[in-house]
């Protein structure tokens, strides 16, 4: 890879920003990276750097994004690793500077990235921000390119509802049983599906929290989940519930072809 540029990853010494520090190493960059708190040698830093990229909890993002932006160099790049899309870019589209909004959709425990997904939502796009899509795609990465607005829309379910409704799952499955009693008699789909709610109950409390919170689709969505599954409690009731099934799997007709298939790998 031709360019080999200077690279600033703030929130770099978390587990999720080390593997991106090791990635960017392999490709030539030189890179480095620091916590929250180095605010007197971050300046100097940003000035220093073709790309600064800003990994920090959803929480502290507006503000270590506000610090950063007066900065940079017209010439470098202010991209971020946020789990949202919209309040950061807004933020950074004031940074003279190139901008670029991604969202790696893994986790730092996640050893191969090869067909694992990253959502980009270019602002302001430059030669840095060609040289990180280089470098994802030769790492097999999909690059799924949308605005802003789109991504913290889908990310309403894909992340926010996917991840409450597990929980919930478990919540549920819980309330009257010691959940390992529970898998004594599990069927492979209710042992999956409790693995999918540990997971994430193992994982940081304040991350799962903030990817809810601060999505501002993500309420509208949750209500409706809730008249869903009032609805699914109604139609139970006056026996209605078959013909109901009958609609939905129409409607999903080409996905539930291939969740049949698919799902024989894992059940």
């Amino acid at each position: 890879m031709e360019l080999k540029p200077s690279i600033l990853i703030i929130g770099g010494t978390s587990k999720f920003g080390q593997r991106f520090h090791s990635l960017f190493e392999r490709y030539g960059a030189n890179v480095t990276s620091i916590g929250r708190g180095r605010k007197t040698q971050q300046k100097s830093l940003i000035r220093e750097s073709d790309i600064v990229i800003v990994s920090v909890p959803i929480h502290k993002t507006e503000k270590v994004l506000r610090e950063v932006t007066p900065y940079m160099k017209k010439e470098s790049l202010l991209a971020d690793f946020t789990s949202l899309k919209k309040f950061p870019t807004d933020i950074m589209r004031k940074s003279p500077s190139g901008v670029l909004g991604m969202h790696p959709l893994w986790g730092p425990l996640v050893a191969d990235l090869t067909e694992r997904n990253i959502v980009f939502c270019p602002i302001k796009e430059n030669r840095y921000s060609g040289y990180l899509k280089e470098v994802f795609k030769e790492e097999k990465v999909r690059v799924i390119e949308m605005t802003p607005e789109e991504h913290d829309k889908k990310m309403a379910y894909v992340q926010a509802l996917a991840h409450a409704t597990a929980i919930n799952f478990l919540e549920t499955a819980t309330d009257d049983f010691n959940i390992m009693e529970l898998l004594e008699i599990s069927t492979p789909i209710f042992k999956n599906q409790t693995l999918l709610g540990g997971r994430i109950l193992a994982g940081n409390p304040d991350l799962y929290s903030s990817i809810q919170e601060y999505n501002p689709y993500f309420d509208k969505v949750l209500k409706k989940q809730i008249k869903n599954l009032k609805e699914h409690r109604k139609l139970l009731k006056k026996g209605l519930l078959p013909g109901h099934l009958k609609k939905v799997a129409s409607k999903l007709q080409s996905f539930i072809l291939q969740a049949k298939e698919e799902s024989k790998k894992i059940l």
